[in-house]
């Protein structure tokens, strides 16, 4: 390039119009049409015509590097060019009264010329700042681990020989350990750098951005031979193992009441007592000397409920759940109003609930903020588990009477009582004849003692009590969500001015979104109580009729409670998205400029994190050269 072509192009960066013409940026890729090396090459290394390396001498030679001719001032005002003419001679490219100088053996306590530079850049910037006059910062070649933030519009220039201040091809390299290169906010421009690489390294920490640099709400901000490279993206952080709030067995249902069947005098089921009143309400005087009348005139209790408390994920305080209750024992006597047993009750909860969802998938793009891309494609967690569905309680046993007498083969209904013909009352099992034979021998109706044989004309034999139902278990932890996979952007532009020429722009990789973990399992419901026993000293035995026991003790035992329903289990977290990767990030009026002698790179959008079974797939980070936030979000 000439000088005059040179110079007319610095003229209409000056005044805000490109010589070669810009584009808005748009999401398609744009390839460079020359290497800007190569120009670089042709301005600086032209020594026929006095580039960089020219010294004109007092002997008239218009020679290169050689040469000792003196210099001839063109112009008053030198800015620093890219063919690294010293116009003003004062030796830079630039003007020495009106910089500040940065080297990598400079030192900070110094005075920022030529011959003392400054050591970091950042340093450099804030002299700069609070400099009532505008001050560039010219840079020679070497590696600075800073992390730079301008307030106010300084130049940054790279590219210079760090003995002789000449500029070189070589641009100085803005790379910290972590974090953004550089930050621009609040600037009205016009601002310049040129020949610098900013580079941003690959993020460490779970869900980071590797953001090379960020201009946010400021004006006439240009980029020229320059570079801006970002890292990789940090993957996301997986879901956390869910813990279950709930501890211990849940309860188990109680137990019903049980009967005792009085064995003082050999015989079983209820009787009246010595008074030889009519207690069974046959008609007939008993007699006996039977110990607990009250045996036979109190029903036998169910259980109550039990209660389990378990966690919600909507209230603070813990929901109570119960168990059934159990059933009363059945009471049933001769000519007076039969007591039925009892079924046992529903808990609740009473039907199973419909499973809740597993957590939300992340998508492919986070948010923005004024620190640039923010990792907030997480997934969503799971939900709690339902409650298991409450035990039923057990029903209370059934209530048997029974006459004993004569059978009567022909009707096996009928017995005979003390020469009487009388019918066989309710029985347990409608299906079985409730008499048995006139025995002295029989092996539940008699006994032997100082009253001879005497046969229990009506007994009853009462029902015991049902168990409760086991508690229903509490629902299993949510699982936890994966989160968003950080991004690599290059630049990120918001709000902002920014006019970009003969540069690179190149992005990374997008980190993996992270895993979800799945849902814990719920709570084991509570062991069902037992049904109330049915006590029979072992000297007695149950009747029978013609050598079939006719009554069992599951006649009269209570049921036994069910257990209670496992909880659900909490539903699986959703995976995270992968982080994006874009080379060009802008939001609201930050639409940048630049045109054909830029060049775009991208890397690869992050992959999304694992799909849990039941859950929804999460994207995989979005990739683009230049992408606005709105449409990025869209995707």
């Amino acid at each position: 390039m000439s000088a005059r072509n040179w110079a007319l192009g610095l003229v209409c960066s000056l005044t805000g119009i490109s010589a070669i013409g810009t584009t808005a940026c748009s999401s398609a890729s744009h390839q460079p049409t020359g290497d800007w090396n190569k120009e670089d090459q042709q301005d600086a290394g032209d020594t026929s015509t006095g580039g960089a390396n020219s010294r004109n001498t007092s002997t008239g030679s218009t020679g290169g590097a050689s040469s000792t001719a003196a210099c001839a001032p063109t112009t008053g005002v030198d800015v620093p060019d890219n063919n690294g003419t010293d116009s003003n001679c004062d030796g830079v490219d630039g003007n020495a009264a009106t910089s500040l100088f940065v080297s990598p053996t400079g030192l900070d306590s110094d005075s920022g010329t030529k011959d003392a530079p400054f050591r970091s850049i950042g340093h450099a910037i804030s002299v700069a700042s609070a400099s009532k006059t505008p001050l560039d910062v010219l840079i020679c070649e070497g590696t600075y681990s800073e992390n730079l933030k301008v307030t106010a519009a300084t130049g940054l220039h790279g590219g210079y020989d760090c003995n002789t201040w000449v500029r070189t091809g070589a641009r100085a390299v803005v790379a910290p350990s972590s974090g953004v290169a550089l930050h621009i906010e609040g600037v009205a421009g016009p601002m310049r750098m040129s020949k610098i690489t900013f580079q941003s390294a690959d993020a460490i920490t779970a869900g980071g951005s590797s953001q090379a640099v960020q201009i946010v709400n400021s004006k006439g901000i240009s980029i020229d031979h320059s570079a801006i490279v970002a890292g990789n993206g940090a993957n996301g952080a997986a879901g956390a193992l869910p813990t279950n709030t709930w501890s211990g067995s849940p309860p188990s249902g109680l137990a019903g009441a049980s009967l005792e069947y009085d064995s003082s005098d050999t015989s079983v089921g209820c009787h009246d007592d010595a008074n030889f009143t009519d207690g069974d309400l046959d008609g007939y005087t008993d007699v006996g000397n039977d110990q607990t009348l009250a045996r036979c005139t109190v029903v036998k209790a169910g259980t109550g409920a039990v209660q389990n408390s378990c966690p919600t994920p909507t209230q603070s305080t813990p929901t109570i759940f119960y168990g059934g209750k159990g059933g009363n024992g059945g009471l049933k006597r001769n000519a007076a109003s039969a007591i039925a047993p009892v079924a046992g009750s529903t808990g609740t909860p009473a039907t199973a609930l419909t499973a809740p969802n597993p957590g939300t998938p992340g998508k492919g793009f986070g948010s923005t903020s004024t620190v640039g891309y923010v990792a907030s494609n997480d997934g969503g967690n799971g939900n709690m588990g339902q409650p298991g569905v409450a035990g039923k309680g057990g029903d209370g046993g059934a209530s048997c009477l029974l006459r004993v007498g004569e059978l009567n083969t022909s009707d096996p209904y009928a017995v005979t009582v003390n020469g009487r013909s009388c019918h066989a009352a309710a029985t347990c099992d409608a299906s079985i004849a409730w008499a048995v034979a006139y025995s002295t021998t029989s092996d539940w109706s008699s006994y032997a003692g100082d009253r001879g044989s005497v046969l229990r004309e009506v007994t009853m034999f009462p029902g015991s009590g049902g168990g409760g139902g086991g508690t229903p278990g509490c629902g299993g932890a949510a699982g936890l969500a994966g989160k968003g996979g950080g991004a690599s952007i290059a630049l990120f532009v918001s709000n902002s001015e920014v006019t970009i020429t003969w540069s690179d722009i190149n992005s990374g990789n997008g980190g993996a979104g992270g895993d979800p973990s799945d849902g814990a399992p719920g709570q084991q419901g509570g062991q069902g109580g037992k049904g109330g026993a049915v006590l029979v000293n072992s000297a007695i035995k149950l009747p029978t009729v013609n050598g079939t026991q006719v009554i069992t003790e599951a006649n009269l035992k209570g049921k036994d409670g069910a257990n209670g329903g496992q909880g659900q289990k909490g539903t699986a977290g959703g995976p995270g998205g992968g982080g994006p990767s874009v080379a060009i990030l802008w939001d609201g009026d930050g639409k940048p400029n630049y045109d054909t002698t830029v060049t775009l790179k991208i890397g690869s959008g992050g992959i999304p994190g694992k799909l849990i079974e039941g859950a929804t797939p999460a994207a995989a980070g979005i990739s683009a050269d230049c992408i606005s936030v709105t449409d990025a979000a869209a995707k």
